[in-house]
Formats: structure tokens, C-alpha cells, sequence
């Protein structure tokens, strides 16, 4: 790609970029950068799923017995040696307060505690699982040893998982419905997936789950080291289909010279389009002849 621009290496001390004017500019990788992940994400939205999905399994813990230090009116935290990651989320049912609440984090309770506070035991139960932070969306069936039956929001699932309409403890026993909600951390969108009733002996999960788009970073052109960013694009199609793709973005580059050459990038890139989309179907159905007689 960046050829486009005149630049045959990333290195400005290179020899061959004293013949080039004005040579490689701050932004231009970043450009490019730019070109190659808005491609991987067209990529995503026309892709057949099986390029973009996978099926993902979980373990749902028993419930664990924990010990620690809250105050009374306060969300806060302190002392929670037995915190581990997969509770983020998860319901936790402190003694001295009637009603179950939600670990944020191993510091922060969703509600504050109405007990008299002080040092504290509780039990947690992992009624929720976050997935790997490039999973963008669940996909059915998700199941425990039976499918599972999917809550329309967040109100009937809770309304419809508890014992009576304004319970304060949630039911456990074995989940037989979900519910796939979104909570914002510090490093973007995290999705949940919640069952009900609470797990009351450890089980695992199974469910599908769209992706997000690879990317790539600046850090990652001219890397010493693989980077490990995988485009899963079947066939080797990476010249065939990622680079038409981000080429026909980069010709917008004020920079760019090959103005002949444009004309044959876009016919690459609809020909990209059309290989993505009808190609990359692993099953596809037979044609059916039906005979016509007269």
C-alpha cells in the first residue's frame, strides 16, 4: 500500500527514500493503519458467520463461602481476599443485608450494603460470565445440559427468575433461562451473559458468539515479531480480498499517485466483495434440477 505514496521501505534512513518527495510523513502509516482495519471491518459485516463466530464453553462455578470487610450505606470493599475474576458480575448474598447484590469488582458492590457492617461472611454464586473481550454478541442455542430459554430484558429476567414478583433473594437451583446484557469498563464494552436460577452446584455452559474485527495497530507494521493478529480469511485471501479492499479506501490519500490505477482497484475491490460473500460458505445447499415436461 504504501507504495501508492512513492515509499518502498519504513525505514527513513533507507537510501531509496531520498529519491522520493515528500517521502514518508507523519500520519501516512497511521493512514494506513487506518485503511486496513476499515477494511477488516466491511469484511465483518458481509462475511458469512462461520467466519466471524465460534462456539465458546464455560465453566458456571458452585457457589463459594467468602469472607469480607464492608460498611454500612457504602458500596466499598476492603479485605475481599478470596475475589476471584470470574465473580465480576456474578450475584453475591452478604449476611446482615436481605437482599442479594452484585459484584462490580472485587472492590465495589452495585448497591450499597444496608447491614451494620464490619467484617462479614457471604456466599457468591456465578450466575454470570463475561466472555473474551472480542466477543461482540451471543448467538443461540445457549445451553447448560438443556438449552436454555432466552429472556426478552433484563426486567423479565429478573421477574421471571424469582420466586415471587418482589423477591430480595434470587432462586438457585439448575438455570434454565439467560439474558445477554452489556456493562462499560475502562477498556470498552464488556457483554454478560446471565443465567437463572443462580447455579446451585457447578455446571458449564456452552453458546455461540459473534466477534469483533480483528485490528491491527501501528505498532504492528514493519514488527520485528509476529504481532499474532489473526485475519481469518479462508483460502489465503488476504491479496485477494483484504488488499483490494483497504487499497480502494488508501486511493482517497492526498498522496497517492497511481490515479490509473484506481479504476482497477475498485474492480478488484467489487470482486472482493463478491468472493466474501459468496465464497466463504463452508455449507452451502446443493442446487435442485427440476425437469420440465411437456
Amino acid at each position: 500500500m504504501a507504495k501508492y505514496l512513492g515509499v518502498t521501505t519504513f525505514d527513513p534512513s533507507d537510501r531509496s527514500n531520498a529519491n522520493v518527495f515528500p517521502g514518508l510523513v507523519d500520519g501516512d502509516v497511521d493512514d494506513i493503519v487506518a485503511a486496513i482495519n476499515g477494511a477488516l471491518q466491511e469484511l465483518w459485516e458481509i462475511a458469512p458467520a462461520a467466519l466471524r463466530s465460534k462456539q465458546i464453553g464455560a465453566l458456571l462455578y458452585g457457589p463459594v463461602a467468602v469472607s469480607l470487610q464492608v460498611t454500612h450505606a457504602s458500596s466499598q470493599i476492603v479485605g475481599f481476599a478470596g475475589y476471584q475474576s470470574w465473580m465480576q458480575g456474578c450475584t453475591i448474598r452478604i449476611s446482615g443485608d436481605g437482599m442479594d447484590n452484585e459484584l462490580v469488582n472485587g472492590d465495589t458492590l452495585l448497591r450499597p450494603y444496608l447491614g451494620v457492617g464490619g467484617g462479614v461472611s457471604a456466599t457468591v454464586f456465578c450466575d454470570c460470565t463475561t466472555p473474551a473481550e472480542n466477543v461482540l454478541e451471543i448467538i443461540e442455542p445457549v445451553r447448560t445440559a438443556a438449552p436454555l430459554y432466552r429472556a426478552r430484558s433484563r426486567a423479565a429476567f429478573e421477574f421471571r427468575g424469582s420466586t415471587t414478583q418482589h423477591a430480595l433473594a434470587k432462586p438457585a437451583g439448575t438455570p434454565w433461562m439467560y439474558h445477554v446484557d452489556a456493562s462499560f469498563q475502562a477498556q470498552g464494552m464488556a457483554v454478560r451473559l446471565r443465567v437463572s436460577p443462580m447455579p446451585g452446584a457447578a455446571c458449564t455452559i456452552t453458546y455461540g458468539a459473534k466477534l469483533r474485527a480483528p485490528a491491527i495497530s501501528r505498532a504492528d507494521i514493519g514488527a520485528a515479531s509476529d504481532p499474532g493478529t489473526v485475519f481469518p480469511l479462508p483460502g489465503g485471501w488476504e491479496e485477494s480480498v483484504l488488499l483490494p479492499l483497504a487499497l480502494q479506501r488508501f486511493t482517497a490519500h492526498p498522496g497517492f499517485r497511481s490515479v490509473a490505477a484506481k479504476d482497477e482497484i475498485q474492480r478488484q475491490a467489487e470482486a472482493a466483495r463478491r468472493i466474501i460473500i459468496q465464497a466463504a460458505e463452508p455449507q452451502r445447499a446443493a442446487e435442485t434440477l427440476i425437469p420440465t415436461f411437456r
